[in-house]
């Protein structure tokens, strides 16, 4: 499988992002010292509680991303759909593939 070397920098810089945000978000919890926790690998514990919160907010942020791509994308297909202009896509026989809404109503379909 090929990665792509930007894609890489990308994800680490989001990962970045999110440990930062979780450093600001962390709270210390301080137990009493006569009070007994017997908790099993709890250093396991912590580090993958920790893996979880980072990826719940890289997820988040990929998640507005994606919001914003569909956003821009919506408005490019309107932009495409109600051109004044006909735009046509075709087939290397010549055959229409895809056209915009002012194409259509140029050959009639509409």
């Amino acid at each position: 499988m090929k990665m792509d070397k930007g894609k890489v920098f990308e994800d680490s810089s989001l990962r970045q992002k999110a440990e930062k945000k979780i450093e600001k978000q962390a709270e210390k919890v301080i137990l009493p010292d006569n009070l007994s926790v017997q908790i099993p690998n709890i250093g396991e514990m912590q580090r993958l509680l920790h893996e979880l919160e980072v990826h719940q907010i890289e997820l988040e942020m990929q998640n507005l991303e994606l919001q914003q791509a569909v956003e821009k994308a919506t408005t490019a297909t309107e932009l495409y759909d109600f051109a004044p202009t006909g735009y046509f896509i075709l087939e290397s026989d010549g055959s229409i593939f895809q056209l915009n809404l002012r194409g259509a109503q140029m050959l009639g379909n509409v």
